[in-house]
């Protein structure tokens, strides 16, 4: 099952990329190779890394040779290095000598909690050409009596973990320090905000447009510059407080309300398709989120649940962050199309 993922990363990559061409302004694209490469231009790979039956490894280390000398090393997560390829300043492996290793075999080893392994390569065989960027996929070979630690584990059997896999490998959404995803968690509205950030290409913007709210201290470091980014770009608008000031609440869950706000301003009202979608709890959708759950349903980014209802009050989880963040840039990208 992971094997087909792997083979639908670039044609995903690709849509996150239009996508996100068409809900921003330009951004860099280019990446030079660092200044201390010490002759000519290095051979640029990248790809995935996964045991024999095509599970992706937690992390490591993907070590490059060349007749036994190590020519270029780069860590990984999530059963990738370099991924996705044709986003901006993602870390790609750099292969490179001082002497020419022009039409010479690159051999590859993967280094995982202290111990390397062999690594065969798609393709099966890997040659040397300067400038070259080439995909290459890593198959770990452990012996029989060893076992690798796998990433994002409780993903194997998830219903909707396809989807979930296209958000992971895109880098828009990661997991945590115990290689899980925990798919069925809440997510936050600063988490959230951290994740559109990524997939619109917003960058990070000056914390001090924080203040505007009165807990704006209390938004993490690490969400900081994405907060501020979503609310420059008017995805987040915070909660108004009886003496006019404003809260971002940033440990707060999202709820499939502030969820379908969120993605309706990324779509205008004629991607509606399906306008007889009627709900059947309506009236507890609150007035201020009214229209914009209305036009996320009838647009396709989100769905009712089986028997009708929309559930505006719930919170979101991971995985169906995922998803909707997953429909929008289809959609997105469709619509440039």
């Amino acid at each position: 099952m992971r094997q087909n993922r792997t083979g639908t990363r670039v044609r995903w990559t690709a849509l996150v990329i239009t996508a996100v061409f068409l809900a921003c302004t330009g951004a860099a694209w280019a990446q030079a190779p660092p200044a201390e490469i010490p002759a000519g231009f290095p051979a640029i790979y990248y790809g995935t890394v996964e045991t024999p039956a095509g599970m992706p490894v937690a992390s490591g280390q993907v070590k490059a040779y060349v007749y036994g000398e190590l020519c270029g090393e780069l860590p990984f997560t999530n059963g990738g290095y370099g991924l996705p390829a044709e986003m901006p300043y993602v870390k790609r492996l750099l292969v490179f000598s001082r002497e020419d290793l022009t039409g010479k075999e690159v051999t590859f080893r993967v280094a995982v909690e202290g111990r390397e392994y062999q690594a065969r390569t798609v393709p099966e065989r890997v040659i040397w050409q300067s400038k070259e960027k080439r995909r290459v996929d890593l198959i770990v070979q452990p012996s029989a009596d060893e076992s690798l630690p796998l990433a994002f584990s409780d993903l194997q059997d998830l219903r909707d973990a396809e989807a979930i896999w296209r958000l992971i490998d895109a880098g828009l959404m990661t997991g945590y320090p115990d290689h899980t995803f925990r798919s069925a968690a809440a997510i936050t509205r600063a988490e959230f905000a951290a994740v559109m950030a990524r997939a619109l290409a917003l960058g990070h913007r000056n914390p001090e447009a924080l203040r505007a709210f009165s807990d704006g201290a209390a938004v993490p470091a690490w969400a900081q510059g994405s907060v501020a980014a979503v609310v420059r770009r008017g995805l987040f608008a915070g909660y108004p407080g009886p003496a006019g000031e404003r809260t971002f609440r940033p440990v707060r869950p999202l709820t499939r309300a502030e969820l379908a706000a969120v993605l309706s301003r990324l779509v205008p009202p004629e991607a509606v398709t399906d306008p007889a979608v009627r709900l059947a709890d309506e009236a507890e959708i609150p007035p201020w989120a009214q229209s914009a759950v209305r036009l996320a349903v009838e647009a396709g980014l989100l769905k009712p649940y089986a028997d009708g209802t929309f559930r505006p009050n719930e919170a979101v989880s991971r995985a169906g962050a995922a998803i909707a963040v997953g429909a929008l840039l289809e959609r997105l990208a469709k619509e440039g199309a």
